[in-house]
């Protein structure tokens, strides 16, 4: 239970020199993720904001994990142990998400790039990765050859999922949800196992069991059970109002766009417009859906084999 601000008197500061200790979980994993100390005001400040905030002893001032980069903790609960002078908290990392693709993602691929000695590169995108790719040409388009981009589009995915914006009006109620119930949400999630997803996704129609061995999907769905639920659902949150079509006209460079005609997540027109948009898009059309490079194996690897081999490239 919360400890109460009427409960702090009983606190045992005096031990600590005014400070207490406090041991930082995930709510939703029970992960330790550190252990920083509170004196009465950073206490009280914690209880008040529903962010946690320590005394620095470094600083010698209070200090809200995250107040600079804005990858904070969200309180979800706070305890004291039975001798009342070390503090347990359990609270939901909040990561900054506002600008990922633009820039915390681009960023990313642009340190892959110089990491591996800045040569010339084409990169690849599959899905949301697609508006990565772009934001990547956007954030530095030198020696940039061409993109691939997978069974995605240009940005604001989410109200693009099966035709409709339904997804776009139903998440942010949805992350309010999971912000306000992390280990409910956390249970749910993850008692899912991948096989009964893998079922459900092939009854649905979402992928085409029988144009892949089903297998390969495997790992990816039990990343998916193991991913930070929050995180993720605030990611595709960001995917869905994001977009790059601003940047379509100004792509010098060729780009492949291969797409799925029975694709929910991007519906065919939404391919097919992007590689409109392009200056040099070409567009591959595949009888697949949303896994198309799974579905389609050989057609994919011809095609991209043949496209890098126009731009004079070696496929690794």
């Amino acid at each position: 239970m919360t400890l109460k601000p009427g409960e702090i008197d009983g606190l045992e500061f005096s031990k600590g020199g005014g400070l207490l200790p406090a041991v930082v979980q995930d709510a939703s994993s029970g992960a330790v993720l550190m252990l920083g100390y509170m004196d009465r005001a950073a206490l009280e400040a914690t209880l008040e904001r529903r962010r946690v905030v320590f005394f620095s002893r470094s600083r010698e001032r209070l200090w809200e994990k995250g107040e600079t980069s804005g990858h904070y903790l969200e309180l979800v609960d706070l305890a004291a142990d039975c001798d009342r002078d070390t503090l347990l908290v359990l609270a939901t990392r909040i990561v900054r998400l506002r600008s990922a693709v633009r820039e915390d993602f681009a960023a990313d691929i642009d340190a892959v790039r110089r990491h591996i000695g800045d040569p010339p590169v084409v990169l690849f995108g599959h899905s949301f990765g697609c508006q990565v790719a772009l934001e990547g040409y956007r954030r530095r388009r030198e020696k940039i050859r061409g993109l691939v981009l997978l069974c995605g589009s240009a940005g604001r995915v989410t109200h693009t999922f099966r035709g409709t914006d339904a997804l776009a009006q139903i998440l942010p109620g949805l992350i309010e949800r999971v912000r306000a119930n992390p280990l409910l949400a956390r249970g749910l999630w993850g008692s899912v196992p991948p096989e009964l997803s893998l079922r459900i996704a092939s009854l649905t129609g979402e992928i085409d069991a029988r144009l892949m061995d089903p297998r390969d999907l495997l790992p990816y769905l039990q990343h998916m059970a193991d991913i930070d639920l929050l995180m993720f659902l605030r990611m595709l949150n960001e995917a869905g109002e994001h977009s790059a079509a601003d940047l379509l006209p100004e792509i010098e460079v060729p780009v492949l766009v291969i797409g799925g005609d029975r694709d929910n997540f991007t519906p065919v027109r939404y391919a097919e417009e992007l590689a409109k948009a392009l200056p040099k898009g070409e567009l591959l059309m595949l009888s697949a859906t949303h896994v198309a490079p799974l579905e389609q194996r050989g057609a994919v690897h011809e095609r991209i084999g043949a496209f890098l081999d126009k731009l004079a490239v070696t496929p690794p």
